[in-house]
């Protein structure tokens, strides 16, 4: 479990990782932020399952480079 603060737009989030088994995990997270003076709740869970580790030609993602 863990919890994150941020300052911009001002925001809590509860988050959880559940391990099914070495295949399969789930990730459940429910966000408070306050956008415009009004509070905004979110709840959001998404599964993954190990496909396999031939991805064939599908290359790995590139993470956006970081802002200045």
């Amino acid at each position: 479990m863990w919890h994150s603060s941020c300052a911009q737009p001002p925001s809590e989030t509860d988050g959880e990782i559940t391990f099914v088994n070495a295949e399969n995990y789930s990730v459940k997270t429910a966000t408070v932020a306050t956008i415009g003076g009004q509070a905004r709740n979110s709840k959001n869970t998404l599964t993954a399952k190990w496909l396999d580790a031939n991805c064939g030609d599908v290359k790995p993602f590139a993470a956006p480079a970081a802002k200045k």
